[in-house]
Order: structure tokens, then C-alpha cells, then sequence
């Protein structure tokens, strides 16, 4: 039988991950996932991974009057001040956001150094207007990462440095490309894309696993024929859902 064996969600895009027995969310994704993101204070543009790689060293906590952010380990609250708006490019679409200038953004962009300004989703409910790529939740089977592991002539390769909401104990199909539908104790996600991997794979891979190189992104786009490094599904919530670790795990495919 198939199952959940992992769950976690992201306060910051980029950032830490969250490990949890359970969530809840809707169509338009985990609720507490992705919440915050940083941008570029000249370009109005949002940073990830491919500008930085200490952005997985920070955790961002909302607590109603004031923010705790977690920087390698180092815990600070500060104030929330009044946030103003304004509109900052996510990939293609420009998204309207609250943001928090002065010592929030600052005590970041100190760790970071990079001039960055933190910013909060500003429309919840407007799946056009959030820190998404190309789905709101993303999976992952532990099958296929053991099958990567064993490929790449490694004893494991750790799941977070692919970054996934869910983890599946296995899929239960031999091309996910195939996968339309994962039902999940029968709340259905619907797969709106296959996951393409970048260069932001390798370089966790090092930083978490302390490996001086990696061969992920090579071994994936063998596996697909040379044609991009696949690995994982984003899906999308037909309505509201509440899911948990051990929960079962069914595949609808073409």
C-alpha cells in the first residue's frame, strides 16, 4: 500500500522547511506554505536559490505583532511594523505584495549580503497572485529518490534538497509523465506539471549532504531521454483537504 511518509511546508520560499504529522489547505495550496518570499529592493524582483544559497538557513515565523526569523540557527523577534504595498515580479507574473522594510529586511539582508526586503502574499485566495512556480503542492516518492540514490552510486540522497511538500512512499507507476491524478484518503490533487530540475538541485545537494560533487541533474536527464531533469509532479487540491503522515495514497494515470 501506498502512503504519506512526509510532510512539510515552507514560511519562506527558499527557506527552511517545516516538518509536520499533518496539513490542511485548499486549491491554492498548503495554508503557512510559502507565505513570505524576498526580493530585490532595485529590481523589484524575487530572490531564490539560483541568486544564493544561504536562503535555506533562514526561517520566518509570523506571529501577529511580531516576526521570528531563524538564521542558522540563531533566533531573533522583532517588531512588525506597518507594512506598505507594492507589486514585484515571481518568474513571468507580477504579484502584489506587503512588505516590511527597515530592521526585518535589514537583519536579513545583513546574513545575506544582498539588499533584500521581505514580502508577504497580499491576495491569499488568488491562485494567480502567489510565490508558486507551476503548482501550488509539490510530491515526491521515496521509491524514485531510492532509485536515484542507487543510480548515482549514493547511499542516500536526502529529500529536501528537491524541496517537496509530500512525500509518497511510492507511486505505484513506472513513468510519473503518466500520473493525472494522485487521490490522497480520496481528496483529489490533480497534476498540473512535471517537475523540470535546475541548477538550484546541485547546489543544495552539496550544501546539505556535504558532498564536493553531484551528479543529480546528469543522472535525471539520462533517465528522460536527455530530454530535462525530471523528478516529481506539482498537483493542485480540488477543494479543501486535510492530510496526514500515514495517510493512503492512490494513482490515477493515463
Amino acid at each position: 500500500m501506498n502512503f504519506v511518509s512526509k510532510l512539510t511546508y515552507y514560511p519562506l520560499k527558499s527557506g527552511a522547511g517545516v516538518s509536520s504529522s499533518s496539513c490542511s489547505g485548499n486549491a491554492n495550496g498548503i495554508i503557512g506554505d510559502r507565505l513570505y518570499c524576498l526580493f530585490d529592493a532595485e529590481q523589484k524582483k524575487f530572490i531564490s536559490l539560483r541568486e544564493t544559497s544561504l536562503l535555506p538557513d533562514i526561517s520566518i515565523i509570523d506571529n501577529d505583532n511580531e516576526i521570528t526569523i531563524s538564521i542558522d540557527n540563531s533566533i531573533r523577534k522583532l517588531n512588525k511594523p506597518p507594512s506598505t504595498k507594492d507589486i514585484i515580479k515571481v518568474w513571468s507574473r507580477h504579484v502584489e505584495v506587503e512588505t516590511y522594510p527597515g530592521k526585518i529586511s535589514e537583519y536579513i539582508s545583513a546574513y545575506l549580503k544582498m539588499n533584500v526586503i521581505l514580502a508577504k502574499i497580499k491576495h491569499f485566495d488568488d491562485y494567480t497572485q502567489c510565490f508558486m512556480d507551476t503548482g501550488p503542492i509539490h510530491i515526491i516518492s521515496q521509491k524514485s529518490l531510492n532509485l536515484l540514490s542507487l543510480n548515482c552510486g549514493l547511499a542516500e540522497i536526502d529529500s529536501s534538497i528537491f524541496r517537496p511538500n509530500i512525500v509518497v512512499s511510492d507511486f505505484g507507476i513506472r513513468n510519473e509523465k503518466d500520473i493525472k491524478k494522485i487521490l490522497i484518503n480520496r481528496q483529489v490533487f490533480n497534476v498540473t506539471e512535471i517537475t523540470e530540475r535546475c541548477n538550484a538541485i546541485p547546489v543544495l545537494h552539496r550544501k546539505l549532504q556535504s558532498v564536493s560533487d553531484s551528479p543529480v541533474l546528469e543522472i535525471l536527464d539520462e533517465w528522460n531521454d536527455f530530454d530535462g531533469a525530471v523528478f516529481g509532479i506539482y498537483v493542485r487540491a480540488e477543494s479543501d483537504f486535510r492530510i496526514n503522515i500515514n495517510d493512503h495514497v492512490e494513482i490515477e494515470s493515463t
